[in-house]
């Protein structure tokens, strides 16, 4: 069709659907825009698949995350990180699953940083990080100061550029304190991949 054709079917529509027309590519230009937006500042939505991290985050829960790196895992922050080559193995058979079951990524609590000393545990049972008992408001009361951070006790220093995860739901999470006893406790934080936007 030409151009003197097309100008010419545009003209003969009727005003009400010409603007009907223009109202759809507006909203057609108006998505590619926010798509684009969104795909470049690396924002995702995401489901929480376990009760790790319960109360905070619960399974069937949505996240929206925005690509984010180990500058934002600072301690007490929930992170979003790949899965640890050294971590799938243990997982899987901690979960009684195929290591192709094991999730790509981990949503969990920074609990400590490179140089970090995190101990487990005071006679009342709380966690501390270079000797000062953690405050840990976010817990489940009914599993008091630690949220049950585990019968066996341990102290581990924290590798330089490492990071302790350890998820809410401390008698559920399979997390740092799990993966210590496979001889792989501690998480790069290069493989922080998100930081948490929104949930609900």
């Amino acid at each position: 069709m030409t151009a003197r054709a097309l100008a010419a079917a545009w003209v003969s529509v009727t005003p009400r659907r010409r603007s009907a027309v223009v109202a759809v590519s507006w909203i057609a230009v108006a998505w590619c825009v926010v798509t684009a937006t969104v795909w470049g500042t690396g924002i995702r939505l995401m489901p929480v698949t376990s009760n790790s991290m319960a109360p905070t985050l619960k399974q069937g829960d949505h996240l929206l995350v925005a690509r984010a790196g180990s500058r934002t895992a600072r301690r007490g922050a929930i992170v979003v990180v790949r899965t640890p080559a050294s971590w799938r193995e243990p997982l899987a058979r901690l979960q009684r699953t195929d290591v192709g079951a094991v999730p790509d990524h981990l949503v969990k609590r920074v609990i400590g940083v490179g140089g970090d000393v995190v101990a487990c545990c005071r006679a009342d049972g709380q966690l501390t990080v270079n000797g000062v008992p953690l405050d840990e408001p976010y817990l489940p009361r009914a599993d008091g100061p630690a949220g049950g951070a585990g019968s066996a006790t341990f102290e581990v220093t924290v590798p330089a550029g490492h990071l302790w995860l350890m998820g809410d739901n401390r008698p559920e999470s399979l997390d740092s304190r799990a993966m210590r006893v496979q001889g792989a406790g501690t998480v790069p934080a290069a493989r922080v991949r998100a930081r948490i936007l929104l949930t609900w």
